[in-house]
Parts: structure tokens; sequence; C-alpha cells
């Protein structure tokens, strides 16, 4: 939002995101140049070479699909499933609550620039705040009731958030907070329940599978806000401060169930030494790598 009012009125009149546009690539560019100049990690060298000769010492054959994903897949289906559902809604917190504010700040409460980037830009620091202190409750408290915390606080701030936005802005902030803060928390608790055994693609892929869901979040909300238009207004305004209150209350209530009927792994032992990382790569159990031990 900043570099938008930033490149506002660069270009033609209404045009400012081609700049902006442009902006961005350059620095797309910058990051492909870096990663073609800086070498891999010393770990990431160091366990290459140890899984080479592993494959020498064990005669495995380079093997052209990895096995071991469908093992972890046969016996974590349940698990992934659930990661699924759990992570669609988490990322429906923030696409729900986020997605269409600024719209609905323009639209409905006729807000000016300098001000939305205002309200977004502290309504983002907010949700750092959050973040970083929810984040470190759930050390104390425990990962999900952590969240379910975050969810009930979210929930208390979301009829002043939407409606009357552009006076009740500050309660954003606090909304924001709340929702950041459980994504403060998102990271360790996927990691934390995950397997050892094919740890980044069963996290990751069940995480984006969720985002791939919420991604219908605005056309929703967009498509349920065209059955509350505005009293008086053109044809294309509508209650999107309604509609939004709605959705993120019913979202919030959805991550509350879903948290409490999910496992919870405090504190699992989450390093994994070379040797052992190199042994699941080649498709060894889990159990069996723990037996060696």
């Amino acid at each position: 939002m900043v570099f938008y009012r930033a490149f506002s009125g660069t270009y033609k009149e209404g045009e400012g995101w081609r700049s902006l546009l442009w902006f961005s690539a350059g620095l797309s560019v910058l990051l492909i140049t870096w990663r073609f100049m800086i070498p891999e990690s010393p770990d990431f060298v160091k366990l290459k070479e140890k899984k080479r000769r592993y494959n020498e010492k064990n005669r495995v054959k380079h093997k052209i699909i990895d096995t071991s994903v469908l093992q972890t897949l046969k016996t974590e289906w349940l698990l992934f499933i659930y990661l699924i559902f759990l992570y669609s809604g988490w990322n429906f917190t923030t696409h729900g609550s986020q997605d269409l504010y600024v719209t609905m700040l323009t639209k409905q409460w006729g807000t000016s620039l300098n001000m939305r980037t205002v309200i977004v830009v502290v309504s983002n620091l907010g949700g750092v705040i959050g973040g970083i202190m929810m984040g470190s409750a759930s050390e104390l408290f425990g990962r999900r009731l952590t969240v379910i915390i975050c969810m009930v606080w979210c929930g208390a701030f979301v009829y002043p958030s939407f409606f009357n936005a552009n006076t009740n802005w500050w309660a954003y902030v606090f909304l924001n907070g709340g929702v950041m803060g459980a994504w403060g928390i998102s990271s360790v608790y996927l990691l934390e329940v995950v397997n050892k055994a094919n740890r980044a693609l069963i996290s990751g892929l069940a995480y984006q599978l969720g985002n791939l869901v919420s991604s219908a979040s605005a056309t929703i909300e967009a498509r349920i806000g065209e059955q509350f238009p505005l009293e008086g207004r053109t044809d294309d305004m509508y209650d999107y401060g309604k509609v939004m209150c709605i959705f993120c209350g019913a979202v919030f209530g959805y991550m509350i169930i879903c948290v409490l009927v999910g496992p919870e792994k405090f504190h699992n032992n989450l390093h994994v030494t070379d040797d052992e990382e190199v042994q699941l790569e080649e498709g060894t159990s889990e159990e069996d790598v723990t037996s060696d031990k």
C-alpha cells in the first residue's frame, strides 16, 4: 500500500499501478541475479556429500521417483487432509479480513488515498506486534490454546472493524493483530505435528493447498455483497462491511472448531541430524531411523 501510494500519479491518471508493476519486476531481476551469484549454503553442500557417500557405501541406485513420499502419504494421509482443512481456514482469516478491506474503505466510506495508506500501514504494524506477542505466548500456553485465544480476540473486534470502518479503523488494528498473532504460531505448529520424513513437502503442500482453497475469498465476499446493495447508491456499491463481518465471524468460528479437534505435539523435537536426513531421503522409515540411534 505504501508503494501504491508512492507511485500514484507517476503515470497516467488512475494508472499508477503500471509504475508499481515495473518497479516490482525490477526487484525480481535483482533477486534472480543475487541468487545466481551466491553459492549454496555449507550445510547443503555437506549434506549432499554425505548423501553421495551413503549411496556409494550402500550401493543405492539413483531413483527417479522418491518412494518415501508415497510411504509418508500412506501413513499420514489423515493428518494431511486435516492440515488442508486447517490451513484453508487459516488462510481465510487473512484473505477474508484483508482482500476487500481497501475496496470497502474506498467505495463504501470514501476514504482518501492518504488515509487508506495510514490505516493499512498501522494495521500491519499491529499484525507484526500480534505475531511476536502471540508466537511467544504459545510457548507458555501451548499452540492450540493460543490460536483459540487469537480467534476469540478477533471475534470481539469484528463488528467495530467493519461497521463505520472510516472512524473505527483502530479496531481493525486490533483485529489484524489477532489474525497475524495466530499466524505467528502457524509455522511452528505445522512443523511440530508433521513427522520428519518429507516434512518440507507435506507441510508446504498442505499450506499451499489451503491457500488455493482460500484464494476464492474475495470472489465469495463480492458475490455475497451483491445481496446487500447500499440504498441510494450506484449499482456497484454494496455493504462490504456487513459481508466481511459475517464472513470473518464464520471463519473465526470454523478455526476454533478445527483447532479444537486437531492434534498437538507441543515442543516436539524438530532437530534432524545429517545422517538421519540422508536415510529419510533414501526411503528409510522414520521408525527405523529412530530405532538405529
